[in-house]
């Protein structure tokens, strides 16, 4: 198969600590279910004990522990709201952490040029071309 003629770019976005907090009740409802969170929310110990080799919580604070247990006792959203909510989302939300990611000005170093492209080298010495949008119009 031959190589694609076009360049990619692939942007690996960096983990928000939100994220990470949902990633964490997520892995412990899916592991434990919420019978035992509940039983073991106010003893953060035994829910180690009880999430050992189910859920890694290495480097886990007792905070973020007690907030992700927190997280997955949460009341649920009455239906009313979540028919709201999937009623107004559209897909351009997916892409609004790239593009406020892609707005922080140390991302890519200022390069003058006046071809409109630049050079970056990338973790592994491999090198990265991108087109300025002024370059474009």
């Amino acid at each position: 198969m031959p190589a694609p003629s076009s360049i990619q770019s692939v942007i690996v976005m960096p983990c928000t600590e939100a994220e990470e907090a949902e990633a964490l009740a997520d892995q412990l409802r899916a592991a434990l279910g919420i019978d035992k969170i509940a039983k073991y929310a106010s003893d953060l110990d035994t829910l180690r004990d009880v999430a050992d080799g189910k859920v890694d919580l290495k480097g886990v604070t007792d905070q973020n522990l007690a907030a992700a247990a927190a997280d997955v006792l949460a009341p649920v959203d009455p239906e009313e709201v979540r028919q709201e909510k999937l009623a107004t989302w559209g897909p351009v939300e997916l892409l609004v952490p790239e593009w406020r990611y892609l707005q922080k000005p140390a991302l890519f170093p200022e390069q003058q040029n006046s071809r409109g492209l630049m050079v970056t080298r990338c973790n592994g010495g491999r090198i990265s071309i991108h087109a300025s949008l002024e370059s474009l119009q």
